[in-house]
């Protein structure tokens, strides 16, 4: 990547080291790490009177981010042409969506148990897709820590459930 017109910025961080994400897509992954952690934490600490907000927050929370990543396998699909020749990134684009709408939906400590299988099936997936050059070795690397604290949290949460 080269630097706009007028900019004296250098080449991203990913640029310069592949396995590497920008400075702006760690500190905002990061960020997104914080409800998972302060639900857990609130679920640990908050006493009874916050059990079940804490855990509604939870569970909505991993629900969302759970879609959005899968959406990342979604993307992926229509960088192919032709369209169908990739229609596994369709389908995993599709089904953490589902995943996270039925841990909705089901009572909470059920639903923790599929939030913590599909994040670590999100995580396989966004590997596969790593070794097959689809994403790139920075994105993989970041999700790996991600999602060990995303898996910690559930678990946590689950045992508190």
């Amino acid at each position: 990547m080269t630097p706009s017109a007028g900019s004296s910025a250098g080449p991203s961080p990913s640029a310069q080291d592949p396995a590497r994400a920008s400075e702006t897509a760690q500190w905002l992954c990061y960020v997104g790490l914080l409800p998972f952690i302060g639900a857990t934490a609130t679920l640990a600490l908050g006493g009874e009177a916050w059990h079940d907000t804490a855990l509604q927050a939870l569970i909505g929370y991993g629900a969302v981010i759970l879609g959005f990543l899968g959406a990342v396998h979604w993307g992926l699909a229509l960088r192919e042409q032709p369209l169908d020749h990739r229609r596994h990134y369709f389908g995993w684009g599709v089904l953490p969506a589902l995943a996270g709408w039925l841990a909705l939906m089901i009572p909470p400590r059920t639903g923790l148990g599929l939030l913590f299988a599909g994040y670590a099936l999100q995580y396989a997936a966004d590997r596969h897709a790593t070794v097959q050059d689809a994403l790139p070795l920075w994105y993989e690397r970041l999700r790996l820590k991600l999602s060990q604290v995303v898996l910690l949290s559930l678990a946590i949460a689950w045992a508190l459930a």
